[in-house]
């Protein structure tokens, strides 16, 4: 224990850095903790949930989005991926649905990242959670009655197509910095559910909450709600993106995200055949010149087509960009996560996504309004 006050906070701060890196933060039981941003039942996904840790992230299947198909078996609940975007490992095993069609369905679901260097996992589909610590061991597992209404998930036939029909029961989940497990569940129209686990495991309760309010626990297991502060939009709530590191599609430099800290970065994702991006290109184009001049914002193309000439003679046809392009490849979707191409990412000065967009319609206005939120967060005003 450590007794004297002084040391106590000098410990907190040197300690507040390590936690904040695996999505925890330090806390004392006199300043509540938040546990959910206010946009935390809007958080978009691709086919991955992710949440960053140290060296990488945790995934887990996704729920918004994911595929009628078995899983492997003995693969991962929760992966842990590098850097690059490579499994090097994870917490938990896969369960087999009866009906290899809903396989990745009954996988999907949340995580959170533990002080122990463990994870949580909620499932989406079942009022199931499970805890794991650091060496991948299963501490506990908690399972509760599904509510009235509860759909079992299946496939059903829509005219003459097949549909999977499913009640997402879970929506997030959080490790409180009191032990406790955090899920958020039983979503309205106006509040969500809270449901409390102890740090064994047990239900110790619920709360209801109103929706779209920061939600803050306390060291005992208060919980408080507040409105976000005006013009904060949802920075605590903002995902580390992975480090990109690629080869350039011309030449033989290396395109590294970490080469640009402290500027506000335009990630867009493209490839040849994708209709779109011949409209948005040359726009955006246009947009990284005018934000050349400040030195604070700069666009990096990531190009995902697996023939890399076939980028090449795209780009020839464009007359070229005046901003540097990486090599994807066609590997990037498990890293980057994108349901479909364009696929544009804003990132603030910390390389946390303000933004992701998805498609182009007729103009780069919503680029340039998550690029502005971004800069006035550095105190840096219209260019």
């Amino acid at each position: 224990m450590i007794r004297n006050a002084r040391l106590r906070g000098r410990v907190g701060r040197l300690l507040a850095p390590v936690l904040a890196a695996v999505g925890l933060a330090a806390c004392s039981e006199a300043r509540p903790v938040r546990v959910f941003p206010a946009d935390a039942l809007e958080v978009a996904t691709g086919d991955r949930y992710r949440v960053p840790i140290v060296g990488g992230v945790l995934a887990t299947r996704s729920v918004r989005e994911f595929s009628l198909a078995q899983v492997p078996a003995g693969a991962p609940l929760i992966e842990r991926r590098d850097t690059s975007g490579r499994v090097v490992g994870g917490f938990g095993t896969v369960e087999l649905a009866a009906n290899p069609f809903l396989g990745e369905l009954l996988n999907t679901g949340w995580v959170a990242a533990t002080a122990d260097g463990g994870a949580v996992f909620a499932s989406a589909v079942r009022r199931l959670v499970i805890r794991f610590d650091a060496n991948g061991r299963q501490r506990w597992r908690t399972e509760l009655p599904q509510p009235a209404g509860y759909r079992t998930p299946a496939l059903v036939r829509q005219g003459s197509s097949i549909r999977p029909a499913f009640t997402e029961v879970q929506h997030g989940i959080s490790a409180g910095p009191d032990g406790r497990v955090y899920v958020l569940a039983d979503a309205g129209a106006d509040s969500v559910r809270l449901d409390i686990l102890d740090a064994a495991g047990r239900f110790d309760g619920s709360k209801r909450v109103p929706r779209n309010k920061e939600i803050y626990v306390g060291g005992e297991g208060g919980v408080t709600v507040a409105v976000p502060p005006p013009g904060a939009g949802s920075v605590g709530a903002r995902v580390a993106f992975p480090d990109i590191d690629l080869p350039a599609l011309n030449g033989d430099a290396r395109i590294r995200l970490s080469d640009y800290q402290g500027r506000v970065v335009v990630i867009n994702v493209w490839a040849s055949w994708c209709g779109p991006c011949r409209t948005e290109m040359p726009v955006l184009d246009r947009f990284a010149e005018e934000m050349d001049t400040s030195r604070v914002v700069v666009v990096l193309g990531i190009d995902e087509d697996e023939d890399a000439d076939d980028a090449r003679r795209f780009l020839r046809s464009l007359g070229g960009v005046s901003y540097p392009i990486a090599r994807g490849g066609g590997r990037q979707k498990p890293t980057i996560g994108y349901r479909g191409l364009p696929y544009t990412v804003v990132l603030d000065a910390e390389h946390r996504v303000v933004a992701a967009i998805h498609g182009f319609g007729d103009s780069i206005d919503p680029i340039r309004s998550a690029v502005e939120t971004a800069l006035g967060e550095t105190g840096t005003s219209r260019l």
